[in-house]
């Protein structure tokens, strides 16, 4: 039902308890611009293909969940300055050249087995 509010530019639903995946739905919010917040919940799986769609977003927070899957498709979007995905379950993430913007990327507690440096080199904003 949360997919039906397709004016909304904000969703904040952290610390809910929410378990499951995350709901293919959301990726109809294509005009949340700032902020879309799941973190501290107990969503499992991978981040949906259709929150893809969502390509204003600029800060992301999924931390504190258990998010197993890597997002090959969240390389599509180049408005993001934040993406926090730490304190998953994560052992891969791809990254992307087309996030030229980003800022801050925290990847912290997670089991990512791949060699990050080599990947970095194209993210310029970084702080």
């Amino acid at each position: 039902e949360v997919g039906l509010l397709s004016g909304l530019g904000d969703l904040h639903l952290f610390s809910n308890q929410l378990n499951g995946t995350i709901p293919t739905e959301l990726g109809s919010l294509e005009k949340l611009e700032a902020t879309f917040n799941l973190s501290s919940n107990v969503l499992t799986g991978t981040v949906p293909m259709e929150l893809g769609n969502m390509s204003n977003v600029e800060k992301l927070h999924l931390s504190n969940n258990k998010l197993v899957d890597s997002m090959l498709h969240l390389g599509n979007s180049a408005s993001f300055t934040y993406l926090n995905l730490s304190q998953n379950e994560l052992i891969s993430f791809p990254f992307s050249h087309s996030w030229k913007h980003l800022e801050v990327l925290d990847l912290m507690e997670n089991k990512i087995n791949q060699e990050i440096s080599v990947n970095l080199d194209g993210l310029s904003s970084m702080k």
